[in-house]
């Protein structure tokens, strides 16, 4: 959809400062290897520059200083079937994609909780004896009620919006799709688009507005993050369009047939591409390995 005329498009210029970035993030030991040609691939294929912007995230952080470091050494994190979710780092360590915390910062779409003891407060002693021990046995029964609460809240949202209790926030599932659907129908007046992508937890969707403006939506977390348009020559040929609607059912169970149809046990990431002509769904394995399989509009396999 982007040309070398369009400003939102990914240019080699732009494709080249991110590929710096991620060169960069890999010396400092902030990301893997496989993490590395990952991000690369996706480079090569990004098609504006909020593609690019979502792969280097955070990647811009300064490094932790040495003399850090050398106390709390960097741990990488273990491979995971759902690499959606950002891992939680060892301390004092960026993880491969997340952004450093700050205060108050939390991962989109996942509640958190933090409590500070007596020892957090300045110029408050923290209790002694057994005076001590009685208040922290009432502390832990006054506490575990409220973290379980807080655990059933983080399991219901990963099991009733994104639709996997393990919270992989894969946007392959029915109820994501819907919601999305209903967004490109109210902003639009129209659920025709000319192209659709999504991975992960992120999805991107073209739309082609009656006044003539070539309009990109990005979601993460079924949430709008950006919207861009631009206008173009009502002269132009026009793209084609097929209706998203009917495609809920579709995509929520396209990617695991295709997994399943490659036979591959661990994806690392599952990319679907929507045209007008079919669809293409990108398996790339936690070794970098990438296979496709590629089905029609109504989710038979061509």
């Amino acid at each position: 959809m982007s040309d070398m005329s369009d400003p939102a498009g990914a240019g080699r210029g732009d494709k080249k400062r991110a590929k710096a970035l991620i060169d960069a993030a890999y010396a400092s030991g902030r990301i893997t290897a496989a993490d590395r040609a990952l991000r690369f691939d996706r480079v090569d294929a990004a098609a504006t520059r909020g593609d690019l912007a979502g792969l280097t995230a955070g990647l811009e952080a300064p490094v932790t200083p040495p003399s850090q470091v050398a106390q709390q050494p960097y741990q990488p994190p273990q491979p995971s079937p759902h690499p959606s979710w950002p891992q939680q780092p060892a301390a004092g360590a960026p993880g491969p994609v997340s952004a450093p915390r700050t205060s108050g910062a939390q991962t989109p779409g996942m509640p958190t909780t933090s409590w500070q003891g007596p020892q957090g407060r300045p110029g408050i002693k923290a209790p002694r004896g057994r005076l001590g021990c009685v208040l922290g046995v009432i502390g832990i029964a006054v506490l575990l009620p409220c973290f379980a609460g807080v655990f059933g809240i983080v399991t219901s949202v990963f099991t009733g919006v994104v639709g996997f209790s393990s919270g992989s926030g894969d946007l392959d599932t029915r109820s994501a799709w819907s919601s999305i659907v209903d967004d490109v129908r109210e902003q639009n007046g129209t659920t025709r688009v000319e192209r659709v992508r999504f991975y992960d937890a992120v999805a991107t969707v073209w739309v082609r507005t009656p006044t003539g403006e070539a309009k990109e939506t990005r979601w993460l977390n079924g949430t709008v993050q950006s919207t861009s348009t631009r206008t173009t020559s009502f002269d132009s040929p026009v793209s084609p369009t097929f209706d998203l609607a009917p495609l809920t059912d579709v995509l929520a169970r396209v990617r695991d047939r295709a997994v399943q149809r490659l036979g591959v046990t661990d994806p690392r990431t599952v990319q679907t591409d929507v045209l007008p002509t079919g669809i293409t769904v990108t398996v790339i394995g936690t070794d970098g390995s990438f296979q496709t399989a590629r089905y029609d509009l109504t989710g038979n396999a061509t």
